[in-house]
């Protein structure tokens, strides 16, 4: 998952315009770890916020 999580960011449209992008996948995200998820994700929109099932609201 840590290698195509970036792949799978990429394939979001850009024009969206978006502020936040939620990584819904809790095993993942409990291995990979919620910071490296959130970093993986930003290395493609290093602007957006980012949550997934771990983070505190």
């Amino acid at each position: 998952m840590t290698d195509r999580l970036p792949i799978a960011a990429a394939l979001l449209p850009a024009s969206f315009g978006f502020d936040v992008i939620g990584y819904a996948c809790t095993s993942s995200a409990t291995m990979i770890g919620e910071d490296r998820v959130g970093a993986l994700i930003r290395n493609v929109y290093p602007e957006v916020k980012t949550t997934n099932p771990l983070s505190v609201c």
